[in-house]
């Protein structure tokens, strides 16, 4: 007869949310508009930003994406607004940035019948 014996491990995971007080800087007119920006995400080389505008129209907010890449001496380009297959919703929000640069993770949102339903 063959004795088995089963271990369980139990993983927990603890994650700590740690405040900090944070300044807000105005990056030039090539990103800062007189609209919201929000969500700022700057790739690992320090060159490339993303970002999100957020505007309300007719009583609904909108988010898109928007991204600048900085010059030969760390200027930030006007920003564009990329196409597919970005900003295909209504609210638009990258969430993350791979390390090697090739990978963005982001959300979009659409409006049907007055609520609002996420597609990731």
């Amino acid at each position: 007869m063959i004795n088995l014996k089963i271990s369980i491990i139990l993983i927990a995971a603890v994650f700590t949310i740690n405040t900090f007080s944070q300044e807000l800087e105005n990056l030039g007119g090539n990103i800062n508009s007189a609209i919201s920006e929000i969500n700022p995400m700057i790739a690992v080389d320090g060159r490339t930003i993303y970002f999100t505008r957020s505007e309300s129209i007719d009583g609904k907010d909108y988010q898109y994406i928007w991204m600048s890449e900085a010059d030969e001496n760390g200027n930030w380009k006007m920003a564009v607004k990329p196409e597919y297959p970005f900003n295909q919703g209504d609210v638009n929000n990258v969430i993350s940035l791979s390390s090697d640069g090739n990978s963005i993770i982001f959300t979009r949102a659409f409006y049907k019948n007055e609520k609002m339903e996420t597609l990731i």
